[in-house]
């Protein structure tokens, strides 16, 4: 019996277009190296998210393999937008619900270091909220885009951030912000916005976060007041822009600090 003849053209092309969906090495070692801290809560990837019989949306988390499910009120919708990089994102309409973790207490409470990372698309007027802790306005640790597209992040009831910049309507933005607590009012908080290195309020800043529910797109059940668009999240309980996370390196190969390999990650994916 001859050999079956293999169409090797048609297997060239299944294999090219199988490679091409697959992330570059450098890409991946990114992401690994990132996953591999032991301080890492929670990654949520707007391509993770999932829709069930065209109602309930939610993201599944990278680390803990939770599910985020919204089970009522205005659904976000998975959409690519363009000035992502044609990447994936949650888009909440203004007024739509929030999502929180379900019980999965993902964000790291009380007296402790903690940092968000979170890039999405900035939008033009009014509040948007994007990280919580699930607490209060007036209590509660959460960053979102104040009024004059400008980040803010608040904790207990002030807002912690100073000399932010402005951001541009429709354009992408990548925000660190890293928290080191320290008793007696000594504690410390830094932000990088879009690479950008900003030092903030360090007095009085003996607070810590109130709950432990990771939240996206608003704050204890309140709404995205102008809608927002969500690509990524990265919750850790650690400072990665204070201390020790700054000289220590990564075993990948580019041999960084963590946040330099999350701005590098974040930088190819979304071309920031």
């Amino acid at each position: 019996m001859p050999p079956t003849e293999v169409n090797c053209t048609a297997e060239a092309s299944w294999l090219t277009n199988a490679l091409t969906a697959i992330e570059n090495p450098t890409q991946l070692d990114r992401q690994a190296t990132i996953k591999s801290c032991v301080d890492l809560v929670s990654w949520l990837r707007a391509d993770t998210c999932y829709q069930n019989a065209g109602a309930n949306i939610g993201w599944r988390d990278r680390v803990s393999g939770a599910l985020f499910e919204q089970a009522s009120g205005t659904y976000p919708t998975a959409q690519t937008i363009s000035n992502l990089n044609s990447e994936p994102a949650l888009v909440y309409a203004s007024g739509g619900a929030v999502l929180t973790d379900n019980g999965a207490n993902l964000f790291p409470n009380g007296n402790v270091n903690f940092s968000i990372v979170f890039v999405g698309e900035a939008q033009s007027g009014g509040f948007q909220g994007f990280v919580s802790d699930g607490g209060t306005s007036s209590t509660g640790t959460i960053l979102l885009q104040s009024s004059g597209n400008v980040p803010s992040f608040y904790m207990g009831g002030s807002n912690r951030l100073t000399g932010m910049p402005t951001l541009t309507n429709g354009q992408p933005w990548l925000g660190i912000i890293s928290f080191q607590y320290g008793a007696g009012s000594t504690g410390d908080i830094k932000a990088r916005v879009n690479g950008g290195v900003y030092t903030c309020e360090a007095s009085g800043l003996n607070v810590a976060p109130v709950n432990d529910t990771l939240t996206i797109a608003g704050y204890s059940g309140g709404v995205p007041l102008s809608g927002c668009t969500i690509a990524e999240v990265m919750i850790f309980k650690g400072a990665i822009l204070h201390g020790n996370y700054l000289t220590n390196t990564y075993l990948n190969w580019s041999n960084e600090a963590l946040y330099q390999v999350i701005e590098d990650y974040m930088n190819a994916r979304y071309a920031l």
